[in-house]
């Protein structure tokens, strides 16, 4: 249900639809990664994890942005189309939401299991995730 709407929300902006935490094998084929799943796929032909931008009303892939393993991560866009998520490999990342090219990248030293989140103090933006047993936080440029 909440990838329906998620699905609805984005063809209502004219967005492309993203959908993270897919294991893509090398047999083919689609699947959700899942707890007791820990390998990390050392190529492309093993598998590997990715977030995926869909059209919504053609169901095309607009782009894709591989990792090492899928991702127990949520996926948070902003306004000015900046992707985030992570990976069970230990990084944070910032993606153009609309091309799916990587803008920055940090290693936090553990999984991010967590959905990154946003607020805003005083006019500036921050962004918050958790990784390992700990929270991070970031200020986004202005």
């Amino acid at each position: 249900m909440a990838n329906d709407a998620a699905r609805a929300a984005a063809q209502a902006a004219g967005l492309p639809w993203i959908r993270g935490g897919l294991v893509e094998h090398g047999g083919g084929g689609l699947r959700t990664g899942g707890y007791g799943n820990s390998a990390v796929f050392k190529t492309d032909d093993e598998g590997y994890g990715a977030i995926i931008a869909i059209e919504p009303q053609t169901g095309e892939k607009k782009w894709e942005f591989k990792m090492k393993d899928y991702t127990e991560s949520g996926v948070l866009t902003t306004a000015s189309d900046v992707l985030f998520s992570g990976g069970r490999e230990g990084n944070f990342f910032a993606l153009d939401a609309r091309t799916g090219e990587a803008l920055w990248k940090v290693g936090l030293g553990g999984t991010v299991a967590s959905g990154p989140m946003t607020y805003s103090i005083d006019g500036h933006q921050f962004v918050a995730v958790c990784a390992a047993n700990s929270l991070y936080v970031f200020g986004l440029q202005e």
